[in-house]
């Protein structure tokens, strides 16, 4: 079930996101953002947003359950740097345990249940529940 789930959305994706080959003018400082939304137990949630670069761009609000999800992206010489933001109903998290996190070359990212606390160290590891999936598909630069 999962799987086609995650096929249904990378399709929503394809068909919403930018042009393959279609050269982006970044001198203008505005990229098209496109998203997929996987929860559990939840249909797939796909669309797309323009976002300008340097600045917090809004992907995703939804009121019940609450779940916001913000982006900034940040031009590099060659690549995209970008630093997401989740708000949820109940506590929840990226792959790093909190709910900021910067992003290099991610364009598929974890959403998990409940948020760490205090100090966060990488040699001890925690089973965290998936709450879902979130994926990103912008140009490259």
């Amino acid at each position: 079930m999962n799987c086609l789930r995650l096929l249904i959305a990378c399709a929503l994706l394809t068909f919403l996101g930018p042009q393959q080959g279609a050269a982006e003018d970044t001198s203008e400082k505005e990229i098209r953002v496109g998203f997929g939304i996987l929860l559990d137990n939840a249909e797939p949630i796909a669309g797309k947003t323009i976002c300008k670069v340097g600045q917090t761009c809004r992907l995703f609000e939804q009121k019940s359950p609450k779940l916001i999800i913000d982006l900034e992206v940040i031009a590099q010489a060659s690549s995209w740097t970008s630093e997401m933001w989740i708000d949820c109903e109940r506590d929840c998290s990226l792959a790093n345990g909190r709910s900021r996190m910067k992003l290099q070359s991610q364009r598929e990212l974890d959403l998990f249940s409940g948020e760490e606390t205090g100090i966060f160290t990488l040699l001890v590891s925690k089973p965290r529940k998936t709450m879902g999936k979130i994926l990103l598909i912008y140009p490259d630069p």
